[in-house]
């Protein structure tokens, strides 16, 4: 099994368009992975900000709920009279 050095040069030349085609495809999966990342902490900020917007609605509604029931104990304490 001769092989000829265009031959040699020719697999080489294969090997290294192969290795530039791996290379641009770790490049670009360590782009979106990157980009993945970003947005999970921009989501995660989000959601974070989402929570404590509900909370505190939670909490107003709470207060609320809470000065409607010492009125009605107070019309109950009235009505009882």
């Amino acid at each position: 099994m001769d092989y000829s050095t265009e031959d040699i040069v020719s697999k080489l030349s294969k090997i290294r368009e192969e290795e530039d085609v791996i290379e641009m495809r770790v490049v670009n999966t360590r782009k979106h992975v990157e980009h993945t990342e970003r947005e999970l902490e921009n989501l995660k900020h989000m959601i974070f900000k989402g929570f404590h917007t509900v909370n505190e609605k939670i909490n107003q509604m709470e207060e609320e709920l809470h000065g409607l029931i010492d009125k009605i104990d107070q019309l109950m304490a009235h009505l009882d009279r």
